[in-house]
């Protein structure tokens, strides 16, 4: 009987485990391509049940705009990160009883704003969707 060798099935070991890995809002990861994800329950009052049809086509637009583009996640931060005011990226929040720095992506004066935070994975989590900039945390 010969000895079968077991395949690796990622790229992942504990030397680059999620703990170890840096966020994609680091200076040196510039070039990562922006991804959104939906990896817990949104908020109340913020889901896409409470989207109305032209809500709901704004969020595909920002879909379009960003991942559709292949955009980085510098990219998006240049175009779509609010800053100003006591509500932009440096915003320290619990959400599902854990402290994130959230980060609130609208365009330009529009109300329209998707709330969430970068995991691990460097993915953009999805928070809330508030299409008319109620959540002020």
């Amino acid at each position: 009987m010969t000895k079968r060798k077991d395949k690796q099935l990622t790229g992942k070991t504990k030397t680059n485990s999620s703990k170890s890995s840096k966020l994609l809002t680091d200076l040196d990861n510039r070039t990562v391509q922006f991804k959104l994800a939906i990896s817990e329950k949104l908020d109340n009052g913020y889901m896409f049940k409470d989207l109305k049809p032209d809500e709901c086509r704004t969020f595909f637009k920002f879909i379009n705009e960003t991942v559709n583009k292949g955009l980085t996640i510098t990219d998006v931060a240049k175009l779509f990160v609010r800053t100003t005011g006591p509500h932009g990226a440096k915003n320290l929040e619990v959400f599902n009883e854990t402290e994130r720095k959230m980060f609130h992506l609208g365009k330009d004066r529009t109300k329209f704003r998707i709330h969430g935070y970068y995991n691990e994975d460097n993915y953009f989590v999805i928070c809330r969707i508030d299409p008319k900039h109620k959540f002020f945390n």
